[in-house]
């Protein structure tokens, strides 16, 4: 029975090993926020790529009020084929508020996103922007 002990307590006090028990336990959780936060880039670099995109297509109507739905959505896709966006859905419309000329584009996609041990889901991007045109 004191071999039983004696080699139970040298057993216990062995630290070899301990090191690599340790990160398997903590590498799960370190893993996982690291991709969640990876993750979490990627979706406001794909929104801030929109809304960028939506800027830059705003000054069109600006400089010249008798620009076309046509000559903006090729704009918004020019600028989104950067971030290999190809499928956006653009409409522009012209309104009269308080004798003013304004004109209002908005932009739209869907993204469909899979991440490992967690279900593939859909997110849905949009931004809309308002601007005075050119008199």
């Amino acid at each position: 029975m004191t071999g039983r002990r004696f080699a139970w307590q040298r057993f216990s006090r062995d630290a070899g090993g301990a090191a690599a028990v340790e990160f398997a336990l903590v590498s799960v959780a370190f893993f996982s926020l690291l991709f969640g936060i990876i993750f979490l880039a990627i979706f406001l670099y794909t929104n801030a790529t929109l809304q960028w995109a939506i800027s830059r297509a705003a000054r069109l109507p600006e400089i010249d009020a008798a620009v076309s739905q046509s000559q903006i959505t090729q704009a918004i896709d020019k600028d989104l084929s950067t971030a290999g966006i190809t499928d956006a859905s653009v409409t522009y419309s012209v309104s009269q508020s308080g004798g003013a000329t304004i004109g209002t584009i908005s932009a739209s996609f869907d993204r469909t996103y899979s991440v490992p041990l967690i279900d593939t889901f859909n997110l849905h991007y949009s931004a809309t922007t308002s601007v005075p045109l050119a008199s």
